[in-house]
């Protein structure tokens, strides 16, 4: 199980991971419909999750961070060759962040209460 100190490296290396896929040359990827925004879903899940765990600063401030990180990733992303900015996306990035809230309290409000050693 991760320790709470590993969790906000966590955090600062899944950043650098999806800044880079974001930024770089689109490549070719699977032809599967949707692929992109399951991928923002994902991603944004995750960090949600992570960075909740990790600090102690208020949820909307984490959930605010996270949706101004979204949006700066698209408005990059209309100026790179290659790459488009997509209100979509956006959307998946909020769907995300829900979803890692909803992870968050499940994981912090269930399992922790009820597997006290996973602390």
């Amino acid at each position: 199980m991760l320790q709470p100190r590993y969790l906000k490296p966590l955090f600062c290396i899944m950043i650098a991971a999806i800044s880079w896929l974001a930024f770089t040359p689109k490549a070719p990827g699977l032809d599967i419909q949707h692929f992109d925004k399951i991928n923002h879903l994902a991603a944004f899940s995750s960090l949600t999750l992570i960075a909740l765990l990790a600090f102690s600063v208020p949820a909307s401030r984490i959930y605010l961070g996270l949706l101004g990180y979204g949006i700066t990733i698209e408005l990059v992303q209309s100026q790179l060759p290659n790459r488009f900015a997509s209100v979509a996306d956006i959307a998946a990035d909020g769907v995300g962040i829900i979803l890692g809230a909803g992870l968050y309290w499940i994981t912090e409000k269930w399992l922790m209460k009820k597997w006290q050693w996973l602390r």
